[in-house]
């Protein structure tokens, strides 16, 4: 009882079934490449495969620039604690960006 309720909710539809086995034609619809093909034509030019550079990541490319760090406090009246009144502290550290500043080529004659 439970393979046969499995097999009508899982199985293949039976008017799917009965179309494809009713009509031996709808199995060849989509040969229609093979029919019209033409039997002296030449064979496809075959192309050699190349291989792509790795891509460089952002570490690499500024691995020689400098690093500017830049931290931003808050005042020390906002360093209070909406709640407990208490005094803010640090307690670590997150990098928000970081930002590559690119200066155009000059002239210096």
């Amino acid at each position: 009882m439970l393979q046969k309720l499995q097999k009508m909710q899982f199985g293949q539809p039976s008017e799917k079934a009965k179309q494809l086995l009713g009509n031996p034609d709808l199995l060849t619809i989509f040969d229609e490449a093979e029919v019209f093909a033409d039997e002296n034509a030449p064979e496809p030019e075959v192309v050699r495969e190349h291989t792509r550079k790795p891509k460089r990541a952002k570490e690499e490319l500024a691995s020689y620039l400098p690093i500017k760090k830049t931290d931003i406090d808050l005042p020390e009246d906002k360093r209070v604690g909406n709640i407990c009144e208490g005094q803010l502290v640090p307690i670590g550290e997150e990098q928000v960006r970081r930002v590559l500043n690119i200066i155009p080529a000059q002239d210096f004659y």
